[in-house]
């Protein structure tokens, strides 16, 4: 079982290592001080000393051995605690940009440019933090947010966004998106890791434009471009659309595959998307040199408020099967990268377990309430979205927003509150195989 309250302990640890193994410095100084009055007592009482000289020479005798133990465990401390620093500073410039590609767990405003698309660019979306609606899924800050922060990078713009400075990184997720060509055919397809290798609305080419515009991509790739690319970090979370609205949208689905197969065809549309091909995805990116990868697991998936709404407000039990399915295919993903493709640093920040948690024993994590959206309307706040208007004719049913969103597991029908995201990001950035594989954020940073 993991708690809020052991990963607070553990973060605050981390923090502040190096001011804790320091703070005895004044105390040391004290006791040096009264050793030394000891000393000089202790030598008048027993010590036969013919002049002032003298005394001062036994004392010194005598603490000697003390002050050369304190020294050394002054320099010491000091050694230590520029090490920390040096840790924190090499974690925060080792990588000078992030980009982020996905669906709206990550999206930070990019449907706001996309007329047919999922939006989230009204009140009270992103009340908690920005106080106004930016376009992300959530009152506040996401896990990329979180990242970034701990990154000392400001937070990269959507790609869309005009007049947009991307020095720092940029932003590709779009709400809504999914990796099959069956999720959501409805909608804009701003993000198909389905079709990487040749659509032009597909990653490889919006990342290789965005690098053109700053030469860093041509036919060659440029070494400094590769260089830059290679301690960039690429954030990746896609795969809630096909297995929420992939299924909810299409019933039939759930007819044609189980869930094994049904996650295989997710899984090999990830592949396509990352895997090294120098002939025939020259774009891809491992080949545009990308060395830093982190792959975000799926939550509880059957467990979301839209999906209960539709099973008389229980869990479906087949979601969750893809969800668990689909984090072990990737763990399966990351190992296999790591061994045909040397020098790729892949890292899988799991969800399903961290959320189970948060629902079966929400009160470890100061949470009072792991079924309904804090905002929304209907029933669980999952019939009506977040700050939309509920149709004249529907009696009865009216827009709410809880008074403390932190106390909520999802913020609307489907994402997560902002607590609940950084909640997540502790864990990722600091936590252990339990939570991130091979190993966490922080480490992945200074590789």
């Amino acid at each position: 079982m993991i708690s809020t309250r052991a990963l607070e302990s553990r973060s605050e640890k981390n923090d502040h290592h190096a001011r804790v193994a320091c703070k005895p410095f004044s105390t040391m100084l004290l006791l040096l001080l009264l050793l030394l009055a000891f000393a000089v007592q202790s030598c008048g009482c027993s010590c036969h000393v013919s002049s002032a000289a003298q005394l001062i020479t036994v004392v010194l005798l005598r603490t000697k051995e003390l002050v050369t133990f304190f020294i050394g465990v002054i320099v010491t401390c000091v050694i230590a605690a520029s090490f920390a620093e040096v840790q924190v500073v090499d974690a925060i410039h080792s990588v000078p940009a992030y980009f982020v590609l996905g669906d709206s767990t990550l999206d930070v405003g990019e449907n706001n440019y996309l007329p047919n698309a999922y939006h989230a660019n009204f009140p009270p979306y992103g009340e908690t933090f920005f106080h106004r609606p930016t376009g992300r899924f959530s009152n506040g800050r996401n896990v990329g947010d979180f990242i970034a922060q701990a990154l000392a990078l400001p937070f990269a713009p959507p790609y869309l966004q005009p007049n947009a400075t991307f020095y720092k990184g940029v932003k590709f997720a779009s709400g809504g998106s999914g990796l099959l060509n069956t999720t959501n055919p409805g909608l804009v397809r701003f993000i198909s890791l389905a079709n990487l290798s040749w659509h032009k609305q597909t990653l490889h080419v919006k990342i290789c434009g965005f690098f053109e515009s700053y030469i860093m991509c041509s036919i060659i790739i440029h070494r400094p471009s590769i260089e830059l690319i290679s301690r960039s970090l690429f954030l990746i979370s896609v795969g809630l659309n096909d297995i929420t609205f992939g299924n909810l949208t299409n019933p039939t689905t759930q007819k044609q595959y189980n869930a094994t197969q049904y996650t295989n065809l997710m899984l090999e549309a990830y592949k396509s998307g990352i895997k090294v091909s120098f002939h025939h995805l020259p774009m891809t990116l491992y080949a545009s040199g990308t060395r830093k990868i982190v792959l975000f697991g799926e939550g509880v998936d059957g467990c979301e408020p839209i999906v209960r709404i539709q099973n008389n407000s229980q869990c479906v039990d087949f979601f969750n099967e893809l969800a668990l399915e689909f984090e072990a295919g990737l763990k399966q993903l990351v190992d296999e990268f790591h061994v045909i493709i040397p020098g790729l640093h892949l890292v899988l920040a799991y969800q399903y377990n961290i959320e189970h948690d948060m629902i079966t024993n929400p009160q470890s994590f100061r949470l009072k309430n792991a079924t309904a959206g804090c905002c929304g309307a209907g029933i669980l706040n999952a019939q009506y979205q977040c700050g939309t208007k509920v149709p004249t004719n529907v009696t009865g049913v009216h827009q709410t927003l809880c008074k403390h969103p932190s106390e909520y597991l999802y913020w609307d029908y489907i994402h997560n509150t902002e607590y609940v995201d950084k909640v997540k990001f502790q864990y990722y950035w600091d936590g252990n195989t339990s939570f991130v594989y091979p190993f966490n954020l922080r480490t992945l940073a200074l590789v």
